[in-house]
């Protein structure tokens, strides 16, 4: 709202009076003994005459800021000024001009963004996939090449990366295979106390910096997999008879050097199934999963199977 002073002056007057006052209405406001009479006060802007209407309370003008923005708008000074109905409030905005069918700007109501629930394997562990923003602390691990330390921070997660099922489903969400109860007789696997491994270098003029983590839960899913194609293949099974339920080849989770030739990403369940069907009975199937990140973005989860 702006106040006409005696002198010809403007100043800004902070404060609320009623909507009808600021934003139209002929009916003068009486409250508490203050009275409004309406007047329409020729004004002189910037050289141009313009005709106001005000009011007048207690011997000062006032005049509706819309009508003041509507009359500044030759001149490029007008402004934004709405009624926001919902907080009570003005919302003026110096940054816009004049618009007598604007509307009061809509709140933008934060959205929030659930934390996925860990994914739950048969054997009783869980596991969260690491999300864009968050940072592991990495301790150096022994291997044959050698690893560093240090916080790594995920600039881009699975989350912003996913792939699909068959069925449109996105990973990291992709249930597991269902659970068959023959499958509670066979031998549990053992997963590996692995910690995140982290290799820096450069390759071909391009350094690297890349960060594996162990996806227990992938490897499930490579086990029930397995399980679910033994069955077309008798070598696997004791007297080379599918029906009498009892393996001719054990699971083991880990990986070794030799392995890289059986890796594949993203998931294709004909890996498991070409595998498995050519595999000869007395075998241990070693398997293992891990999600893959370099310069701190994901890549993919890579399938090792030997």
């Amino acid at each position: 709202m702006k106040k006409l002073n005696k002198t010809g002056g403007v100043q800004f007057i902070l404060g609320v009076i009623i909507g009808a006052v600021f934003f139209g209405g002929a009916a003068a406001y009486a409250a508490a003994g203050v009275i409004a009479q309406p007047m329409a006060v020729a004004a002189v802007i910037d050289g141009r005459t313009a005709s106001l209407k005000g009011y007048v309370i207690e011997g000062s003008h006032y005049f509706q800021l819309r009508d003041t923005s509507a009359a500044l708008k030759a001149s490029g000074k007008d402004f934004s000024a709405v009624w926001d109905d919902a907080n009570s409030r003005v919302v003026i905005d110096t940054t816009r001009g004049y618009d007598g069918g604007e509307q009061a700007p809509q709140a933008v109501q934060p959205i929030a963004i659930p934390t996925p629930a860990p994914l739950t394997g048969g054997y009783g562990f869980a596991f969260s996939p690491l999300k864009t923003g968050d940072i592991v602390n990495v301790s150096p691990v022994a291997t044959s090449k050698g690893s560093v330390g240090g916080d790594y921070k995920i600039l881009r997660g699975p989350e912003d990366r996913p792939w699909k099922t068959a069925d449109g489903t996105l990973w990291p969400n992709v249930p597991l295979p269902a659970w068959q109860s023959e499958w509670d007789s066979y031998p549990r696997l053992t997963f590996p106390g692995q910690p995140p491994v982290r290799f820096t270098g450069e390759t071909y003029g391009f350094p690297y910096d890349t960060l594996m983590v162990f996806n227990p839960y992938e490897v499930e899913r490579m086990a029930r997999t397995i399980y679910k194609y033994a069955r077309q293949n008798p070598l696997l099974w004791k007297n080379h008879d599918p029906s009498t339920n009892i393996p001719n080849f054990t699971i083991s989770v880990e990986i070794t050097d030799d392995m890289g030739p059986h890796t594949f990403y993203p998931w294709r369940d004909w890996e498991i199934e070409k595998f498995v069907k050519s595999t000869g009975g007395g075998t241990v199937i070693r398997i293992y999963a891990y999600d893959s990140y370099n310069n701190g973005k994901f890549l993919d989860t890579e399938y090792f199977m030997k």
